[in-house]
């Protein structure tokens, strides 16, 4: 049953999914059917690791189990004060961000929130808007970023799923939170 909170204006969020992995694993689906609609705003919270032997590694998120070249991406990255941007447009197979994987800083792990508005609306593209964040206590592995994103659908979002670039697992810990907001 999903926890429902809120004061009196009639906000409040919903948990749509909650799923912390007890032992490292490659991918976290919620599974068809496992993002309720009827929520004005979709939020995903993830925060994780990658235990692939590399400094960083990219998450990808998967819409609808869509793996196909229906997603947008553009962003603007600091990394170790250089900043940078880049547009991914019409062929990349999920929206991706970088976070810390085995040969990064012993315990830092990546925190991303995405936020979709409308995504259970139907009548155009989803769009949403994508933040992460690794900071670390070594400069050149330390990365912020900011995301305009979007899936080229109309069919609503029901489910979301993650997995590393690398097909490598995620760490334990990592976990993957998605709640609808009004």
């Amino acid at each position: 049953m999903p926890i429902i909170s809120g004061g009196s204006g009639g906000g409040g969020s919903a948990v749509l999914f909650n799923s912390v992995l007890g032992a490292p694993a490659a991918t976290i689906d919620t599974g068809a059917g496992g993002v309720a609609g009827g929520h004005g705003s979709l939020t995903i919270d993830i925060y994780c690791r990658s235990v692939s032997a590399v400094v960083t590694d990219q998450v990808n998120i998967i819409f609808n189990n869509d793996s196909g070249a229906h997603y947008n991406v553009v962003r603007l990255q600091n990394s170790n004060t250089v900043v940078t941007g880049a547009s991914s447009l019409a062929g990349t197979t999920g929206w991706f961000v970088s976070v810390p994987a085995a040969n990064d800083t012993a315990s830092v792990f990546g925190a991303v929130r995405v936020v979709i508005p409308n995504y259970d609306g139907g009548v155009g593209f989803a769009a949403g808007t994508m933040i992460s964040g690794s900071p670390d206590s070594t400069a050149a592995n330390t990365v912020n970023a900011a995301f305009s994103c979007s899936y080229l659908s109309t069919t609503a979002i029901s489910r979301v799923a993650i997995s590393l670039s690398s097909a490598a697992n995620f760490a334990t810990g990592t976990r993957l939170l998605i709640y609808g907001s009004q």
